[in-house]
């Protein structure tokens, strides 16, 4: 489905002293839809030249343009170097800013309400399953994926079709000041933080530090005459909810308006969640998703979504890739929570893990990358997880990564735990090592593809 506006009106969204060069009878045709990768682009489409740290998007306008996109937006400075061009062209002093620009323009005409969601963990499953609740009801576009910072989230916001009575955006920092930009550009009515945990703690100092990070969405709703879901059994939260901001909360633990409670876990881990007389199966393993659900319900009540149309829409969803997914290889069952990791997540999957029955003779085995950007809290907090882990039924540890040494050495006698700074070292002693049987969990930071270690797991 094209994007809502012609490309004529493109160039005027995409801010002020921008030109186009090409020709001028295509600028009432609408894009097919907007681009950021030219592996990706396909005929009819918009792409942005947008450059970063490893790659500039110019280079590649030669292969969009032989696959037929529309136009492209190039910056000012590209354009003075290569003026002798017989393509559309959007020129612009930033194409950032343009990109930008253009989603929140996309954002404005469309004009329906916008919720959006950010917090330290469990961002995209509960996405999914607020989008999946709110869905019983409205058609409802979703961030894809994880594209949820500052261009994800105006790609997100340029898909909106006229059709969909609400958009569920995900956002994510990791500097202060982004979520209130993100805020900018998505005019969001309705805001939830899922939660607050040590993410990032390089940039924003500690975990009062990311609460006000993340805060920024209820100040923003508070500016805003917004309405905000406010997890009650959070520490940090209250800290930044602004006086006078109309809040609807939630918890398992403290007292709320919709108030749940876990009412079992089966063998898999799965935990079912009451609410009222409404039972509800979560199909993502890990008790701790218990609350991530629980949000989908409060924001699902507060639309006027039946329960039982709630219970349904949580029911539908399962796990997001290399978060909490269950995969099963080499008469192993794998836990492929590789996507991220922080101190609080780390712990619930190590929880998770401990908490997995066994086969006789079968182990628990744990293999951790680093947790990145927690700055000078790095060796304190992996020696926190080697403590916890000493603590575990876990038979072994295959650490990756220089922090996950001071993880290594406070689990001290209690486990079998190896460190590893190679990967390819990792890789060949997790083969050596690990039998039919074991239950393994795969967890770290992003920059850490711990997923590679199932990646060379060998097929039995």
């Amino acid at each position: 489905m094209p994007i809502i506006l012609t490309l004529g009106e493109v160039l005027r969204a995409c801010g002020e002293q921008v030109r186009f060069a090409g020709d001028k009878s295509m600028l009432r045709t609408r894009p097919a839809a907007c681009s950021i990768d030219s592996r990706t682009c396909q005929g009819g489409d918009l792409f942005f030249a947008l450059a970063g740290d490893k790659f500039d998007g110019h280079e590649f306008l030669p292969q969009v343009f032989e696959k037929q996109a529309l136009a492209a937006v190039v910056s000012a400075r590209w354009y003075e170097q290569h003026p002798k061009q017989r393509n559309n062209l959007i020129i612009v002093g930033d194409v950032l800013q343009a990109l930008q620009n253009l989603g929140s323009a996309i954002r404005r005409r469309w004009g329906k309400p916008v919720l959006a969601l950010t917090g330290s963990n469990g961002k995209t499953t509960t996405k999914e399953m607020v989008a999946a609740v709110l869905a019983q009801k409205k058609v409802v576009h979703k961030t894809v994926g994880n594209l949820n910072n500052h261009i994800g989230v105006p790609l997100t916001l340029s898909q909106l079709a006229f059709a969909h009575d609400m958009a569920v955006v995900e956002m994510g920092a990791n500097h202060f000041g982004e979520i209130a930009r993100l805020c900018e550009i998505a005019v969001p009515q309705y805001g939830l933080i899922t939660n607050v945990g040590r993410a990032h703690l390089e940039f924003f100092g500690d975990a009062a530090g990311v609460a006000r990070a993340k805060g920024e969405l209820f100040h923003y709703l508070h500016e805003h005459e917004g309405i905000a879901f406010f997890n009650a059994d959070d520490p940090y939260l209250p800290a930044v909810l602004p006086a006078g901001l109309k809040a609807v909360t939630y918890g398992l633990q403290k007292p709320a308006q919709i108030h749940g409670t876990i009412k079992q876990t089966d063998g898999g881990g799965h935990a079912t969640l009451s609410w009222r007389n409404t039972e509800i199966r979560i199909n993502v393993p890990g008790a701790h998703n218990a609350g991530n659900a629980l949000a989908a319900v409060a924001i699902g009540d507060f639309f006027g979504i039946a329960p039982e149309a709630i219970r349904a829409g949580i029911e539908a969803c399962a796990s997001v890739s290399q978060r909490m997914q269950i995969v099963r290889k080499s008469g192993m069952v794998i836990i492929n929570d590789a996507y991220n990791a922080n101190p609080e997540s780390m712990k619930i999957a190590l929880g998770f893990l401990a908490q997995q029955p066994l086969a006789a003779s079968a182990r628990r085995v744990a293999i951790l990358g680093d947790m990145l950007e927690l700055g000078a809290s790095a060796e304190a907090a992996h020696r926190e997880i080697g403590e916890f882990i000493a603590t575990l039924p876990l038979q072994a540890v295959f650490a990756y990564g220089p922090q996950t040494k001071h993880l290594v050495d406070a689990v001290g006698q209690n486990c079998w735990a190896v460190h590893f700074m190679k990967k390819q070292n990792l890789f060949a002693e997790v083969n050596r090592s690990v039998r039919p049987g074991d239950v393994l969990l795969l967890k770290g930071s992003r920059g850490m593809a711990m997923e590679e270690v199932l990646e060379k797991l060998p097929e039995v």
